[in-house]
């Protein structure tokens, strides 16, 4: 059996049989134990670090530390560069509401053989407890994609949201709106920028943009939210439901971080530091989108909302990357992440 060591983000074949200890692999590679610890599968929770140096002398490459594809995993665990561990989702959930990003092919044409769909991951753990590194929830995306922002809300006579970052508001207030069909969930997808000439939504590197990595939290991370609409008009008619909002179903709001946080981290994907950047949203080409027209709207105004969700957007350093995380390291059937 041939295997490979990933770390940082790249591969080197390893010298050793399923049978190897680890002691002996990190006394080779002449690793310290403070910045790279191995990796292993944990049938309950996913992937986690082995942080006991004591256990190395007993434990073999064989005992659940070979991943698909004959790969070993040591995973950054310094405080400021840690390698991340997430649980992917097709669906980020808060209280009342919930978002989805996904590529926009209705502007950006049919996805390539070598396109993915972004990557969704909730539970976000650096693989050092100790570091001030900690997104809870993330989105990697293909550099230079178009996305959109599929959005799913309960509402009364309908809902407003708004999609912001603090630099860079995609949408201040758009609205969807039911008719004489009261009081019940629905979907909106959102393509482009609320304000006019519309421009689709696509996801860049700070660096590319000129950006210092230490302005994500301002440029990266995105925050939706969904409010109650009680009335409005439309075509000479008044439609209104002062209805309240449903208590959350139990388990429906999955903003924390899963009682991983603190603890030792893991998750069913990791993603080397080394394989991602900061990314931000920006104007792209053009949007064939189109908003109609209400009026008289009365509606909530936050912080009185229906959910709100915060996640951080990162992109693929290069090809590379992508092959690394999504169809090696992490599962030998990555659908639905490359198409």
């Amino acid at each position: 059996m041939s295997l490979e060591l990933h770390i940082d983000g790249s591969a080197q074949p390893l010298d050793f049989g399923p049978g190897a200890k680890l002691s002996a692999i990190r006394e080779q590679l002449g690793f310290g134990f403070d910045q790279y610890q191995f990796v292993y599968d944990n049938p309950v929770v996913g992937k986690m670090v082995l942080n006991h140096q004591s256990v190395e002398k007993k434990k073999k490459l064989e005992d659940g530390f070979i991943f698909d594809d004959n790969i070993v995993l040591m995973a950054n665990v310094s405080s400021s560069h840690p390698d991340l561990f997430g649980n992917r989702t097709d669906f980020f959930r808060n209280r009342n509401m919930g978002v989805r990003v996904a590529r926009n092919t209705v502007d950006g044409g049919s996805l390539g053989p070598e396109d993915f769909q972004p990557l969704m991951l909730e539970g976000v753990n650096p693989a050092n407890p100790e570091s001030d590194v900690y997104f809870d929830k993330m989105v990697i995306c293909q550099k230079g994609s178009l996305v959109q922002f599929e959005i799913s809300s309960w509402g009364a006579a309908g809902y407003g949201y708004s999609i912001k970052t603090e630099r860079d508001p995609i949408v201040n207030s758009l609205y969807v709106t039911y008719g004489d069909s009261y009081d019940r969930t629905a979907w909106s997808t959102l393509r482009r920028y609320q304000d006019q000439p519309g421009p689709t939504i696509q996801i860049e590197s700070l660096e590319s943009k000129g950006y210092s990595e230490n302005l994500k939290a301002e440029y990266s991370k995105v925050t939706v939210k969904t409010w109650r609409v009680t009335s409005y008009s439309r075509g000479g008619t008044t439609y209104t439901s002062d209805t309240p909002a449903p208590q959350p179903r139990l388990g429906s709001d999955d903003d924390g971080d899963g009682g991983l946080f603190g603890g030792d981290p893991a998750g069913d994907t990791f993603v080397p530091d080394g394989s991602v950047e900061s990314a931000l949203p920006t104007g792209g080409s053009p949007s064939s989108q189109t908003f109609g027209t209400i009026y008289g709207v009365e509606e909530d105004k936050p912080p009185h909302v229906l959910g709100a969700v915060a996640f951080y957007l990162f992109v693929f350093k290069d090809k590379a990357a992508v092959n690394e995380v999504l169809k090696v390291i992490n599962s030998s059937d990555p659908e639905p992440f490359p198409v």
